[in-house]
């Protein structure tokens, strides 16, 4: 396998996650049509797709249900292979000494951030990363 770089991690995080969102447009299909879609049974059983009352969303889960196969099966291989690429970065040692960051979140992390070294210091760097706790602060609208 070639030399990793943040540049190839990014791209399986992004695949790893392009299969969740995939899924979940499944998933949307049955909610659409007024079904309950709750659980990973609906992605383990084509059957399913017949009790839905639109023919075109039957059609289109069809197909969706074929991607969603394939695509976590790429993606257990990406997840499996995260934590290899991974560990060519000192960045996700030191990330994964925080509390609650794992391989996975850390190679997310690296991915994103490629170079932490612009950061004018850590607490920029966390920030950036959504590391630090924030309070969320609406504006009151004004309707004048």
């Amino acid at each position: 396998m070639a030399i990793p770089t943040s540049i190839s991690l990014s791209l399986i995080c992004r695949l790893v996650d392009d299969a969740v969102r995939i899924k979940n447009r499944y998933k949307s299909l049955f909610r659409k049509d007024g079904k309950k879609a709750t659980g990973e049974k609906i992605y383990n059983d084509e059957s399913l797709l017949k009790d839905l009352d639109r023919k075109d969303f039957q059609f289109i889960g069809k197909h969706m249900y074929g991607l969603i196969k394939e695509m976590e099966k790429t993606r257990q291989e990406y997840l499996k292979e995260i934590p290899k690429y991974s560990r060519k970065f000192k960045e996700t040692r030191y990330l994964k000494t925080l509390p609650g960051i794992g391989t996975i979140q850390a190679a997310k992390i690296v991915a994103q951030v490629i170079n932490p070294g612009r950061f004018q210091n850590k607490y920029k760097y966390f920030s950036y990363c959504g590391l630090v706790p924030t309070r969320a602060k609406s504006i009151p609208y004004n309707n004048a």
